[in-house]
């Protein structure tokens, strides 16, 4: 491949990764951004699964628009679903670590577990509100499954995530969410490839 092909191909990239990560904040924003945040995010992940499909020339706005006003209400039942555990482990965090004891040393054990599965979810639950049609209980089901399935695969994307949000600087902290969304579909869809083929 040429230099210029080269350059083409990055500037091609990197301006769809701007673009998407403006209209993520942008249609965040209109949500009025704690309801915006998830159907946003879901968006996001719809573009990523037409880009993965080999779709690239499907316009990333009126994808983003109809994902967004398809998936407002049931990705918003998601995001609620998720934010009470979290809030709770959060919780008990504090007050474990505020008051020691044996008790509290069992409860730090066990909020740890409830965290990583958390964080399972969190790493497939994008990916599967924009893959499959099915009710949020029903689609959270479907991450926690594709994770327990799949371990080494989500513990590896769990530990690129942490490593980028921690030491990427400069215009890759700008495209954090972009970068990462194009990742993890990339990393996942194999495992919904092999449960629609099985």
């Amino acid at each position: 491949m040429r230099l210029y092909e080269i350059l083409g191909f990055v500037t091609d990239w990197v301006s769809r990764l701007v673009v998407t990560t403006l209209l993520w904040a942008l249609f965040t924003c209109a949500g009025g951004i704690v309801l915006g945040f998830m159907p946003s995010t879901t968006a996001m992940f719809a573009v990523m699964h037409k880009w993965e499909q080999g779709n690239s020339e499907a316009s990333m706005v009126r994808t983003f628009a109809a994902t967004f006003k398809k998936k407002f209400i049931k990705s918003n039942e998601v995001g609620f679903l998720l934010v009470v555990p979290s809030l709770l482990a959060g919780l008990n965090f504090y007050y474990c670590l505020r008051h020691p004891s044996p008790i509290a040393y069992l409860i730090l054990s066990s909020t740890f577990a409830i965290t990583l599965i958390l964080c399972v979810l969190l790493v497939y639950i994008f990916p599967v509100m924009s893959h499959f049609e099915q009710s949020p209980v029903q689609q959270i089901v479907l991450a926690l499954v594709f994770g327990l399935r799949h371990p080494f695969r989500s513990l590896g994307v769990m530990l690129v995530i942490a490593s980028y949000v921690l030491f990427m600087r400069g215009l890759l902290s700008f495209l954090l969410l972009s970068l990462l969304s194009l990742f993890v579909t990339r990393m996942v869809s194999p495992c919904f490839v092999s449960t629609r083929t099985s």
